[in-house]
């Protein structure tokens, strides 16, 4: 979105953005779903959260650098 703010609207750059977003946001609600209940349902609250938190924050660097 700031590129978007600071250079001008841009069809490429805007569709990129929101095909993006969607595949993200769909891989993490599949994460959500199907994937951590089964690999931290044993795990003790803190110990999953800290978990789960560093696997999105690298799928997040994942995305932005393939952005």
């Amino acid at each position: 979105m700031l590129v978007i703010l600071v250079k001008g609207p841009n069809s490429v750059i805007l569709a990129a953005s929101l095909g993006m977003g969607l595949l993200m946001g769909g891989v993490i609600g599949w994460l959500e779903v199907r994937v951590l209940p089964r690999l931290l349902g044993a795990v003790r609250f803190p110990v999953a959260v800290l978990l789960a938190t560093t696997l999105y924050v690298g799928l997040g660097l994942i995305f932005l650098a393939a952005l």
